[in-house]
């Protein structure tokens, strides 16, 4: 106890020290910039049926629904999170101006989460405040709102950037916070708690190796991170909010009513199951389409699959061949080579092949150009005697092509991984390697410029993944506890969305934060070079320039992304109407979209004078749900968003009403505008027990009775 004092006491004083107060100043003075620049920017933009349905899900809650029971959304979780705010505001300002109100409670907890994970990595300097910067200054789809997207970014971050920079022998706080902060994630991002999982069997293979080897080994897995004690506290958290989570369901609903939705929250039609291996083909179809052409067999050849397969396996041999004795490690090593050879010839042949057949060809894509390099960086990978750590996630990352010029930006970054794996010397030229790429990731960059949005967040990876491969002192902590996960994500969103590369790009924001620590460690490591020469200095700080150069163009297409583009609305100057009553109160609109607001309010004035009950928007808008009273009037559907207007979204509600007879809503809106099959769905609601009542615009529908 008094030893963890002592400790929490020198990292203060370590903090407050005057060799860092400068760097401290500098980042106050950019936060404060940026917050101002961030709550300027929530009052442009017309809410979205994405912003508005953020909300639906805690509104909903605070008025008594579960998730899983009464919202059936697969974001459901997320409200957990979002429900002290709207219970606070709801109970103080009703809904009037909920959705400016959020947008700037979301920049005060962005702005505390990036301030706490800067007094963890201070001590890498100014480009630990570039680091910061990347992760305040975006917003997933410039939508300035907690949500699944944002609040996972963040969690993810902020429980690795604790976990990474604790002290284990002394920081419980610490450790128990990163729990209680990966728990948050899973709610926001279910399959993220594969996280947990990988980690618990790291702490298992840990004890083993300690209890069973006799010698010393310098792996990832035998830091102290990976210990019994940090499990144990790391777990104390996870289990604190997930206690309270479901002491939070299940005082509201029954186990057995639990299983009755859960096959119904999976039939979500915007996201239909998909095996696991369909998904993985999937994630890798953003990067090089590779599934495809696993498949394909030009000429009536056999698929590309087949020795791939076999190939693969002969891959992990070679990974663990270590272990064996010389004669038989030499056996295995002469397999892989020579199935090296025969896969990446074979699979070259079949590129060409496919070159002369068009049709099949073009449902491939050029990506797949770069298929023949891939078992050849494999095999540079597990044949090298110092295997860089990390280079493995590396193998597919890079043939991502987001435009058709990228393919040649890949190319140069693979040639330039297959040089770096095989250089014995590696540390002594890593300053090329750097320059090489920084100008991948600027390259990259530029190619975006047109289109920026979530994409712009992949570039860092690669300098991220170089850094970390080239430093001598590697911050392991840090990349087993952020950029590994940071990567993990990126996957896992992927399982639970449907919007491909958009969202994959959104979640390496976790991995740009370690992208930039690890090239600080490289650059202090390069600027305390021995070699003193005049070229050696020379090249050395002009790779260091071409890094931060990139950080610093991302950086300001960062703010220039905000400070031009709105989601789904004009740009700022456009945005010349002030939105004067509801929900979105306050908030600066196109004079198109203020005039639909204003049209959303009056279609719940009628509802101003009527009883109590259930009542169900048959409508995308998600709005009038938060406008339509507070209180008075609960959810009667399965959720806001209801997956298009159409007899399938129909049937669900039906469903629903069927299981959840209680939430049968008393009042229905209709609009004439909509897309639902009006001479179906009529007669259908009056056969339920309704009438109809027709206006201008609508039909409004009433229970009988």
């Amino acid at each position: 106890m008094v030893k963890a004092k002592a400790d929490n006491l020198k990292k203060r004083g370590e903090f407050f020290s005057d060799e860092y107060r400068r760097q401290h100043i500098l980042f106050a003075a950019l936060m404060l910039g940026g917050m101002i620049f961030a709550i300027w920017k929530t009052f442009y933009g017309s809410p979205s049926l994405d912003e508005s349905f953020y909300l639906t899900i805690p509104h909903r809650y605070s008025m008594g629904d579960v998730p899983f029971a009464d919202e059936w959304h697969l974001s459901a979780m997320t409200g957990f999170l979002q429900l002290p705010f709207v219970w606070i505001y709801t109970h103080i300002f009703g809904t009037e101006g909920i959705i400016l109100a959020s947008r700037i409670f979301y920049v005060f907890i962005h702005a505390a989460t990036t301030v706490v994970i800067y007094t963890r990595v201070y001590k890498k300097g100014i480009l630990s405040i570039a680091a910061c910067l990347l992760l305040f200054i975006f917003a997933p789809y410039n939508i300035m709102q907690l949500c699944y997207n944002s609040m996972g970014i963040d969690l993810i971050v902020l429980s690795g950037i604790l976990l990474a920079t604790a002290n284990y022998r002394s920081s419980k706080a610490q450790l128990i916070i990163s729990g209680v902060c990966l728990a948050g994630a899973v709610l926001c991002c279910p399959y993220f708690a594969s996280a947990y999982a990988i980690y618990a069997v790291c702490v298992l293979a840990r004890a083993l190796i300690k209890k069973f080897s006799k010698r010393e080994h310098d792996w990832i897995v035998m830091s102290e991170m990976f210990s019994g004690r940090s499990f144990l506290f790391l777990t104390i958290g996870v289990f604190a909010l997930s206690l309270v989570f479901i002491i939070f369901l299940f005082t509201r609903m029954s186990l057995s009513k639990l299983f009755e939705s859960i096959p119904y929250m999976l039939s979500d039609p915007e996201h239909q199951s998909v095996s696991l291996w369909n998904k993985l083909m999937s994630y890798n179809n953003n990067f090089a389409n590779f599934d495809a052409f696993l498949k394909a067999s030009p000429k009536g050849l056999p698929p590309m699959r087949i020795p791939f397969i076999v190939y693969l396996v002969c891959f992990v041999a070679v990974l663990i061949e270590r272990s064996l004795k010389n004669g038989k490690r030499r056996v295995v090593e002469l397999i892989f080579v020579v199935l090296t050879a025969v896969t990446a010839m074979y699979s070259a042949i079949l590129v060409v092949l496919l070159l002369t057949e068009p049709q099949m060809y073009g449902g491939i894509g050029t990506k797949v150009l770069i298929a023949p390099l891939i078992p050849i960086a494999l095999a540079a990978y597990a044949l090298s005697e110092n295997r860089p750590k990390g280079m493995f996630a590396a193998i597919f990352i890079p043939a991502l092509t987001i435009h058709d010029g990228f393919i040649y930006i890949a190319y140069a970054y693979y040639v330039m991984l297959f040089v770096l794996i095989l250089d014995k010397k590696r540390m002594q030229h890593r300053q090329f390697y750097l320059a090489v790429t920084a100008a991948v990731s600027i390259a990259t960059l530029i190619l975006l410029v047109p289109d920026l949005g979530n994409m712009l967040m992949f570039p860092l990876f690669f300098i991220g993944l170089t850094s970390y491969i080239l430093c001598e002192k590697k911050d392991r902590e840090l990349y087993a506890a952020v950029f590994l996960p940071g990567i993990l994500y990126t996957f896992c969103i992927h399982m639970g969305s449907n919007q491909v590369f958009n969202v994959i790009s959104m979640a390496f924001t976790v991995v740009n934060v370690a992208s930039c620590l690890f090239l600080a460690q490289l650059i202090s490591e390069l600027s305390a070079g021995a070699d003193k020469q005049s070229f050696a200095v020379w090249t050395r700080r002009t790779a260091a320039v071409l890094a931060v150069l990139a950080v610093v163009f991302q950086l300001g297409l960062e703010v220039y992304s905000k400070a031009t583009e709105v989601f789904l609305d004009s740009k700022p100057p456009e945005l010349t109407a002030q939105i004067p009553s509801g929900p979105a109160k306050g908030i600066k609109a196109s004079p198109g979209s203020a005039s639909y607001q204003t049209w959303l309010l009056k279609s719940v004035e009628p509802y101003s004078t009527e009883e109590p009950g259930n009542i169900l928007f048959m409508t995308t808008s998600t709005v009038q749900y938060l406008a339509v009273g507070n209180g008075k009037f609960p959810y009667g559907t399965y959720s806001a968003w209801l997956s298009g207007e159409n007899n399938t979204s129909f049937d669900r509600l039906k469903s629903y009403f069927k299981l959840n007879p209680e939430k049968t809503p008393k009042y229905i809106y209709l609009p004439k505008s909509s897309g639902w099959d009006k001479n179906y769905i009529l007669p259908q609601l009056r056969g339920m027990g309704y009438s109809v009542e027709e206006t201008d615009s609508a039909y409004m529908l009433k229970k009988l009775g």
